[in-house]
């Protein structure tokens, strides 16, 4: 700090020098000056300390009485808060839906896929019918209700909803003509009126997977570019587990407990700082600000930022309470990792949707 405020040392009355070190002190205040440290040795000291409110550091330095030296004298005024330990009233249980919905073979063919489309290119087509595989067509398609109308555009066929698909193979290029367009509505399907008119129609070609096409991903062959598919495969695999894992735990721990009383200072303090700073972020825009986060109020806004700094708290706590129960150090990747290795993992059901 001195070397950041340039300060050197004064000369007073009597000749004496008045040290660098002091004039800061004077100038920002010992507490201001030492408060990190002093924080930082308090969390050090108490491994249970749950939140420091304040501190005050009183007769920092003291003078022995017969020689006259300072005499450092570390002595610190502080509120603070122990860690409650929770009191487990029910049973966890450690079974889990798998969050990695796909099988690996499945997440090979989908990403072979995607580069397949990343990569494709188109010839003119040249045929007069269009009840093929593999077309991109450029039409208008005029809906009724506006928002499902296309103007001109370049569209694969397998991307139009099949009756759509079905219309257009028993047409020709250059073609106009009627038809029904079905949309969802409140669980229901809509027939709207529509127009359709085909202007041209392009067959599309996917490339091969081979090297070729790992060439174009950078990728010396096909079996490098499925080394780094495994490698991220896994490494998602990894995360997914983690945190759904950690989050089912915790979540566990305090659906089952007896919740300890968390004084409110700590929680308007976090709230407000989350709060400053959520603004800060949205240039000080209040309404963008209650938008980003899905309130129209303010009240509403601080309740939810209110009660993500309870929950916060409460995992924090949990996961102590979990590290006790198992006799771990209480280090998020040791508990996390052993969290893991406790669920019992099911597979997420697959959900059928309409088209």
């Amino acid at each position: 700090m001195v070397a950041h405020y340039k300060v050197k040392g004064q000369k007073v009355k009597g000749g004496k020098i008045k040290h660098s070190q002091r004039i800061l002190e004077n100038q920002l205040g010992v507490n201001n000056i030492y408060v990190d440290v002093l924080h930082q040795i308090l969390q050090e000291s108490l491994d249970d300390v749950f939140f420091v409110e304040g501190f005050r550091v009183s007769n920092f330095e003291e003078k022995d009485a017969e020689t006259g030296k300072l005499i450092p004298d570390a002595s610190l005024v502080a509120k603070f808060y122990y860690s409650p330990e929770l009191e487990l009233t029910g049973d966890l249980d450690y079974t889990c839906e798998n969050p990695v919905r796909q099988a690996e073979d499945d997440a090979w063919t989908d990403r072979c896929t995607e580069l397949q489309q990343k990569h494709k290119r188109t010839e003119d087509y040249t045929e007069a019918s269009l009840d093929v595989d593999n077309l991109e067509v450029l039409i208008d398609l005029i809906v009724t209700d506006d928002k499902y109308t296309l103007r001109r555009k370049w569209i694969e066929m397998a991307h139009l909803p099949s009756s759509i698909q079905k219309e257009i193979k028993q047409h020709a290029k250059g073609d106009l003509f009627e038809t029904k367009y079905q949309v969802p509505t409140q669980g229901k399907l809509t027939e709207l009126d529509a127009h359709i008119k085909v202007y041209d129609v392009r067959t599309i070609i996917r490339p091969d997977v081979d090297d070729e096409l790992a060439k174009l991903e950078d990728f010396e062959s096909l079996e490098q570019l499925k080394a780094q598919f495994q490698a991220d495969f896994d490494e998602y695999t990894e995360r997914a587990r983690k945190g759904v894992a950690f989050n089912h735990v915790v979540n566990q721990i305090i659906a089952n407990s007896k919740l300890p009383h968390i004084p409110d200072v700590i929680i308007e303090r976090e709230m407000q700082g989350r709060l400053t700073e959520h603004l800060a972020r949205c240039g000080k825009d209040a309404a963008k600000a209650m938008a980003v986060v899905g309130v129209t109020t303010q009240d509403e806004m601080e309740k939810k930022f209110r009660a993500s700094v309870i929950q916060e708290i409460l995992s924090g706590i949990a996961a102590r309470k979990y590290a006790q129960m198992h006799d771990l150090p209480v280090k998020e990747q040791t508990l996390v990792d052993h969290m893991v290795d406790e669920i019992e993992w099911t597979d997420k059901k697959e959900v059928e949707t309409n088209e």
